[in-house]
């Protein structure tokens, strides 16, 4: 029980006072939230945020949640991204970084609101490339040419683990919109978010939905990878 209550956002009893604060996006009109994927940490340059920037060699726009109202907790359809189309350096087994911007809606270029950045990629041996796969008839079927050079690949590095990407990965925003008690956030460590009499709560990114088996490799000539991207918001 105690814990439980522990858990409890600390609301402000007596609403807005002096000694409350809210969250910063409660009343904010639609915003974007831009999904990409780079090979460091650093944010994309200026040029790559503006509309029909070309692709660049170390950071990807892989899609956007437009007109999205934090507060509202909206329901959208998920993303569904078949064959990602990524640069020659995300194949040389290094890290995939996610990054996540808020930004006003229509205005890929302006000052985020919000910025995250996460681990998205694993070293992981697939199934298919700890054991060999045999054919029972001594060959893959008619029509399977594509996958066997796709497979043909993926055996060529081994049953060494190698940078892979998940299959599903969601994104949202932590919502409040109750005004909070500023000394129930500091006994709850989360007064660093705290600013002004606002507070500034972190994106929720979760990149570890698919079991580690169903990770893609990241490996040129490779199956094409995919990715869905679901929009989870939570509350605190």
């Amino acid at each position: 029980l105690t814990l439980y209550w522990f858990c409890q956002p600390p609301l402000a009893l007596d609403g807005a006072d002096g000694s409350s604060v809210v969250w910063d996006l409660r009343d904010a009109p639609a915003v974007d939230l831009c999904l990409w994927l780079a090979t460091t940490k650093k944010a994309p340059p200026a040029s790559a945020l503006q509309p029909g920037a070309q692709p660049g060699k170390s950071h990807v726009l892989v899609s956007t949640f437009e007109g999205i109202t934090p507060a509202s907790a909206p329901s959208v359809p998920d993303m569904h991204i078949e064959a990602l189309q990524l640069p020659e350096g995300f194949y040389k087994n290094v890290t995939v970084f996610l990054h996540a911007f808020v930004v006003p809606h229509g205005r890929p270029d302006a000052s985020p609101l919000r910025h995250e950045v996460v681990i998205i990629s694993r070293q992981v041996v697939q199934p298919n490339r700890r054991v060999h796969k045999e054919y029972l008839l001594g060959a893959p079927p008619a029509g399977a040419d594509s996958r066997r050079e796709e497979e043909a690949a993926e055996a060529a590095i081994g049953a060494h683990p190698v940078a892979s990407l998940p299959k599903v990965v969601e994104v949202g925003f932590v919502a409040e919109p109750r005004p909070l008690n500023r000394t129930g956030l500091r006994q709850q460590g989360l007064d660093r978010y705290v600013q002004g009499k606002q507070i500034r709560l972190p994106l929720a990114v979760n990149t570890l939905v698919s079991p580690r088996d169903e990770y893609a490799p990241l490996v040129k000539g490779g199956k094409p990878l995919s990715l869905e991207l679901r929009l989870r918001s939570l509350g605190l």
